[in-house]
């Protein structure tokens, strides 16, 4: 089964995933109830560099033999700030204060924890450094996190977090007799969209409470419609921004608006295309697209070469089995290919 949703509905069952926030007021959901590894992402877009971006603990005055657990999540000065107590004491960590994800661009958080052990996430560490140098044998890669991701252990011996209260979301209730000590602020100002708990995808559409805040995102969703038609037409996917969009085009089409069909080839088994790109590509994560239709059971699809001759990616159909391979000029030739799927004949 598949959903088609409305128009701003992205959710896999067409749930709502964004949600506004005008700073001074807040929305509730569902409590979470994370597992012994536990992972919570979310995305948010800003550029007042102080908010409450998340809070999930006590409402009320606590009585002695009430767990204080809690989880939060802080912008402090532009930089993600994350704290976490297990009922035994408060684990803080914040981002390099070089970090200002209040720039009017769309960052992901992912919050992951094993017990005791808390990694912080910025955007997946895409600024992160890539290090790669030249082996005996082999080519040796290692990344530098420092930039874009903070970890550490909660204190003393509690291990997990034991939470019924309610998830609030862009802010808290101040009207309830709790003042939130743990908290530096207590509201946020800008959008938040696909708030992830452990695989369960939060519909932001329908809190249970909300004040100061709307469903969907108007300060991206807006420019996603041009005189009441799709920015991106029919063939596009739209990806709002602040005052701006891009478009993600379905397979076949390409364009500012994906407005251009992308011309077909055939191929004889003996004939090629030899294309040269007129960008770099980036170093960290490339997506590459192509439509393949064929009766044949072995063959090469693509191949993507370095101007030096130094590396390729390759894309080959081997016994119905699509297969991929990549190869640096200090290895020795890859001697079989890497299953990545099946391409069934057609």
């Amino acid at each position: 089964m598949r959903c088609q949703c409305p128009l701003q509905y992205k959710g896999p069952q067409c749930q709502q995933t964004k949600h506004s926030f005008h700073g001074n007021g807040y929305a509730w959901f569902p409590p979470m109830r994370p597992c012994f590894e536990s992972h919570l992402s979310l995305e948010f877009i800003t550029e007042v560099v102080d908010g409450l971006l998340l809070y999930s603990g006590p409402v009320a005055q606590l009585q002695p033999w009430d767990p204080e657990d809690f989880v939060a999540i802080e912008l402090i000065n532009g930089t993600p700030t994350l704290k976490v107590n297990h009922g035994s004491g408060t684990l803080v960590l914040q981002l390099p204060g070089n970090v200002d994800a209040a720039d009017r661009r769309w960052h992901r958080l992912d919050v992951r924890s094993n017990g005791k052990e808390v990694r912080f996430t910025l955007d997946r560490c895409a600024t992160g450094t890539v290090l790669e140098t030249e082996g005996v044998s082999n080519w040796l890669m290692t990344e530098d996190h420092s930039s874009c991701e903070v970890s550490g252990v909660t204190p003393n011996q509690d291990r997990h977090l034991n939470m019924t209260q309610v998830l609030q979301v862009g802010g808290v209730n101040e009207n309830l007799p709790y003042i939130y000590p743990q908290l530096l602020h207590k509201h946020f100002s800008g959008c938040i969209r696909n708030l992830v708990v452990d695989s369960k995808v939060y519909d932001l559409g329908s809190p249970a409470d909300s004040q100061g805040s709307s469903p969907g995102c108007a300060r991206t969703d807006g420019n996603c419609v041009s005189l009441g038609y799709p920015s991106c037409g029919p063939r596009g996917r739209c990806l709002g921004e602040w005052g701006s969009f891009s478009c993600q085009c379905l397979p076949g089409f390409s364009g500012q608006q994906c407005e251009r069909e992308v011309p077909s080839y055939s191929f004889d088994g003996r004939s090629h295309v030899h294309l040269r790109l007129g960008f770099p590509i980036p170093a960290r994560r490339t997506q590459v697209q192509v439509l393949v239709r064929t009766r044949k059971a072995s063959g090469a699809i693509f191949s993507l070469t370095a101007v030096e001759q130094s590396e390729y990616l390759r894309l080959e159909r081997s016994e119905i089995l699509l297969s991929a391979q990549e190869w640096r000029r200090s290895e020795a030739p890859p001697p079989t290919l890497r299953t990545c799927g099946h391409h069934p004949s057609s």
